[in-house]
């Protein structure tokens, strides 16, 4: 029975290829848009493929190398991000396809360091070197960039497991399987662009944050203030959103590392909140919530726009934050679905939603008690703080500004999970 399952699967998937390659040219013309109309120029979908599936094949072949562990995830992956993910282009013409148009014919447009969307474009510059000029072979670059990120914040998974002595049957645990395989993270670390960047980034934050909290080491301090550069360089404002969160887990005086910490934070936060007022022309408070207010209206175009909660003032947001924290965080809802795509988001987020009010909203105060907890729920608040305005525009844009989140989101609740599980077992000893 397994065997013929194995053989239907093969031969479905095969058959879905086919179908894509014969009509390739047709779904891959969106991608294109940019370079037709204002460098007139064609390129050859089919050479640009057979590049992108060149890459693949040995970007594989180091994975299979060096970490066997995680092949299967990677074939995976990377065969989502070169056959499924063309469906979700197919028709819409997406920032991926300027991010590679601008890099590849204008970049002498786009001096890199005045906006993050330039800085995107000269990495997608600088690696056409190397991987080639293809839109599916820089695509690929960003696929296993995010594949990185991914493996990384299961490294992070295990790193608290291990360091709170968390009792797992890693044979029966599924984490691993969500980390790599939940459609979100699947589908938007795939995609040319911020996203996959961005997550990277943040997963360093996150895995170097938790070695601090068990050892003071340069190395970790120098690798978390690596990742809030970096992140500078991807969405401006990212950096003020780590340190906020950092600060709000240490504001907790209750010990000199705690302190001194705290004593690095504030003039950062102070130098990053002013940047982004600076940025976004601000001028007072409550210009940061009517200026964010226009931005969300900005998003609130297309097929996935929905209508806003206007907020111009601090007591509009307090007003709205629990509302738009549950569309940041779990819309689209199955009413909500209008292709299928936000299908798959609107299942994954009732499930979602269940895990969340099961394992982490009637666990808050297990959530305190736990150092590693404490500190990713703070991150993913501080995340909050800033995302609940801009996410309720667009249930598009919300599930993409999800991503690099979501992973924290998992760990939280898988390690609540097994904490309960393991205090069970030793209470039925």
């Amino acid at each position: 029975m397994k065997k013929y399952l194995i053989y239907t699967i093969s031969f479905l998937l095969v058959l879905y290829i086919f179908i894509i390659l014969l009509n390739f040219d047709i779904l891959s013309s969106a991608t294109y848009t940019y370079i037709r109309e204002w460098y007139n120029i064609i390129p050859n979908p089919y050479y640009e493929l057979v590049l992108g599936l060149l890459v693949y094949i040995i970007f594989t072949f180091f994975i299979a190398l060096f970490l066997p562990k995680y092949l299967i995830f990677w074939i995976i992956k990377g065969f989502v991000t070169l056959f499924i993910m063309i469906l979700q282009e197919y028709g819409r013409v997406l920032d991926s396809a300027l991010y590679y148009t601008e890099a590849l014919y204008n970049i002498q447009a786009h001096p890199f360091g005045v906006q993050s969307s330039n800085n995107i474009m000269h990495f997608n510059y600088i690696f056409s070197y190397i991987v080639g000029d293809s839109y599916y072979s820089l695509k690929m670059k960003d696929s296993l960039i995010g594949f990185f990120a991914l493996i990384i914040f299961y490294k992070s998974y295990l790193l608290i497991v291990i360091n709170e002595n968390i009792q797992i049957n890693f044979k029966q645990d599924s984490f691993i399987y969500w980390i790599f395989l939940l459609p979100s993270l699947l589908f938007w670390s795939s995609i040319l662009g911020k996203d996959p960047l961005n997550l990277f980034v943040m997963s360093i934050f996150i895995y170097f944050n938790l070695k601090l909290l068990y050892k003071v080491k340069v190395l970790y301090i120098f690798m978390i203030i690596l990742a809030i550069f970096l992140a500078s360089f991807i969405r401006s404002w990212y950096p003020l959103i780590m340190v906020v969160g950092m600060g709000l887990y240490y504001t907790k005086l209750n010990s000199i590392k705690n302190i001194l910490i705290l004593i690095i934070l504030l003039p950062f936060i102070y130098i990053l909140l002013h940047e982004f007022m600076k940025m976004f022309n601000i001028a007072s408070f409550d210009q940061v919530f009517s200026t964010m207010n226009m931005v969300s209206k900005g998003f609130s175009h297309g097929n996935s726009a929905v209508e806003t909660n206007t907020i111009n003032n601090f007591s509009d947001y307090l007003y709205y934050f629990i509302p738009n924290s549950f569309t940041a965080l779990f819309r689209p809802m199955l009413y909500e679905v209008r292709n299928p795509f936000a299908l798959l988001s609107a299942i994954e987020n009732t499930i979602l939603l269940y895990l969340f009010l099961k394992y982490i909203l009637f666990n808050l105060k297990l959530i305190f008690y736990s150092k590693p907890l404490k500190i990713l729920f703070f991150i993913l608040v501080a995340w909050l703080m800033f995302y609940v305005i801009p996410s309720q525009g667009n249930l598009g844009t919300t599930i993409r500004f999800k991503l690099q989140v979501l992973p924290i989101i998992l760990i939280i609740i898988f390690l609540i999970k097994n904490i309960n599980l393991t205090k069970r077992i030793k209470n039925n000893e």
